[in-house]
Formats: C-alpha cells, structure tokens, sequence
C-alpha cells in the first residue's frame, strides 16, 4: 500500500512489506536457528537509527499495528514474528563507547554479547554476557541477564546496568536509572 512506501520513505533503514520480493529473504533471516514460521508481519523494518525505532512506533499507533523487536533473533519459538503487526529489527544499532576511567560502556540495543566483549577486553575490562556471543544484549538483558559468569561475577547481569534509553509507546525517548524514572528503569 502507498502509506507503507511514504513510511519507508520517512526512515534511514529500510522497509519491507509483505508484498516486496525481499521480504521472503528477510522473513527468513531473521531467525538464527533456521525454522521457518508462519506468522507474517505486515511490515519489517530494518532500523538504521534510533529515530527509525521512533518513527516505527508512532506509525504503527497511529494504525494500530502490534510491533514486536528483534535485535538477535535468538528466540527459539521466534516469538517477534507476528501476523499483522510490524516487526522492528534493531540489529544494525550497533555502537559501542567504552569510558575506561569510569569503567562504563554506552551500547546500541544490536550489540551482541561478543561484540561487548571484544570492546571492553583492551580496557581490562568485562561485562557478564550470555552462552553465545552472537545473543543481542537488550534481549538477553530483557530477560534478567542470566549468563555464563553471572553467578561468578554477583547477580544477574541487569543488575550492571545504571541507564537505559526506553521509547515509550507513544514514540516518546525517556531515560531511566534509579534516578530517573526509577519505575521504569526497574521494570
């Protein structure tokens, strides 16, 4: 449909409905473990900012369409596959700064645990990651963060974390810590 193509337009990444010939490629791929299911969503957008996330949100409240994130695709049931809603791959937001001094990393909700691993290992520094390296940390750390060295290393890892950046469903970008909206940030 036209509005589809006016969203695509309106965003960084790229956009696939169901009706373009890559979208079977990238239905697909986004699975790690290669089943294959058969629920489609309407859209898939691949996000190349956080603006795209932004613009995701709102288009589908203003359609009503269900969005569900993949950042790794490391759900065995391949539950952010949905019929009829949007799904949004944050895969690509991949940017890592690492501050040695305060011995704090900034990651993109696509970094995968490898990723974090392989920045912070010249600083000396480690954060307690997942099994696999490929796993996308905003879902493993969705999850509570139970990793390899967890246990080792204090708590599950979402307890290492002192900030996340939230887009709200209304589109809106908040900032959380045990300051700032203290509710969310425990959520």
């Amino acid at each position: 449909p036209q509005e589809h193509r006016r969203f695509g337009a309106q965003v960084a990444g790229k956009v696939r409905s169901r009706y373009h010939p890559e979208y079977a490629s990238w239905h697909r791929q986004a699975s790690w473990n290669g089943r294959h299911f058969s629920r489609y969503p309407e859209l898939i957008v691949h996000a190349a900012t956080v603006d795209d996330i932004v613009a995701t949100v709102k288009f589908a409240a203003q359609r009503q369409h269900r969005v569900s994130v993949r950042a790794g695709g490391h759900s065995y049931a391949g539950c952010f596959l949905q019929d009829n809603g949007i799904l949004l791959d944050i895969s690509a937001l991949r940017e890592i700064e690492v501050d040695p001094q305060r011995a704090v990393a900034r990651i993109g909700p696509g970094v995968t645990g490898r990723q974090l691993t392989n920045a912070l290992l010249p600083h000396g520094l480690a954060f307690p990651t997942g099994h696999g390296g490929d796993v996308g940390l905003s879902g493993f750390l969705l999850g509570g963060g139970l990793g390899i060295n967890s246990t080792a290393w204090g708590p599950m890892s979402v307890f290492n974390i002192i900030g996340v950046d939230v887009v709200m469903a209304d589109g809106s970008v908040r900032h959380a810590s045990a300051d700032a909206h203290p509710d969310l940030f425990w959520a």
